[in-house]
């Protein structure tokens, strides 16, 4: 298993002003909005995602239920529960895939207990690149891109973690947007305008995928995880 990993620093007056369009501006070719996901139905948007994940979830300490995300007020709710002394989680995984692009998620992770995994990513459509555009497990956002992992085989994920903090960055309370920008070139993570890694380019297809999550089996978590207010996906205007 390989990763990369970088700290990063958060300016507060950047972020303040950024709006989700700053960071199509001056793109060539122009971006454009091809799925604009804001959670107002009262059920799973059956177009646009589905609740499993291609290799299911017998390597993860925890189980996949579909009722653990409950649509209400204009978001997406991932909830936690531990159900006969075994943790469940939420997934939704997109019907789409995008390999050149723009992935906006607005997002906050109200959950701060110790051992909690929470995560915007992709995954290739037919494996690894893995882009974890955020992690958050209760205490700090971790910013990751995996390769050589092999889900079919099980393997465990070994992965550093760093210090993701700033005193204004508080996304445990706030909305924020987190990106991802896959060029032919090379791949963009930004937290509210604000690039935080940039690694070379994946140029896969790939899938959008939120989950809530833990650690390790050890840990037992009821509650709510993430909460996801919108995605939006831009692809090149041909």
């Amino acid at each position: 298993m390989n990763c990369y990993q970088a700290k990063f620093k958060l300016s507060e007056k950047k972020a303040a002003s950024y709006q989700p369009f700053d960071s199509i501006k001056d793109k060539y070719p122009k971006l454009e909005l091809t799925i604009y996901e804001d959670f107002t139905l009262d059920a799973l948007n059956s177009e646009i995602w589905r609740y499993n994940f291609a290799y299911g979830d017998a390597h993860l300490p925890y189980r996949h239920r579909d009722d653990n995300i409950r649509f209400r007020n204009g978001c997406a709710n991932f909830m936690l529960n531990v159900e006969d002394g075994m943790q469940t989680a939420g997934i939704l995984v997109s019907m789409f895939t995008i390999k050149c692009g723009l992935i906006q998620v607005r997002a906050k992770f109200p959950c701060t207990q110790a051992g909690q995994l929470d995560a915007i990513w992709s995954f290739g459509e037919n494996g690894m690149p893995e882009h974890d555009i955020a992690e958050w497990n209760g205490s700090e956002v971790s910013v990751t891109e995996h390769w050589g992992y092999d889900y079919k085989e099980g393997l465990k994920k070994r992965t550093r973690n760093g210090d993701r903090k700033a005193k204004w960055f508080k996304p445990e309370a706030e909305f924020y947007i987190y990106e991802l920008e896959l060029t032919p070139y090379q791949t963009i993570y930004r937290i509210n305008g604000i690039e935080t890694l940039k690694t070379a380019a994946s140029n896969n297809e790939q899938h959008i995928i939120l989950n809530s999550g833990i650690l390790d089996s050890k840990y037992r978590i009821n509650g709510l995880g993430m909460v996801a207010d919108w995605v939006r996906v831009y692809e090149p205007k041909l």
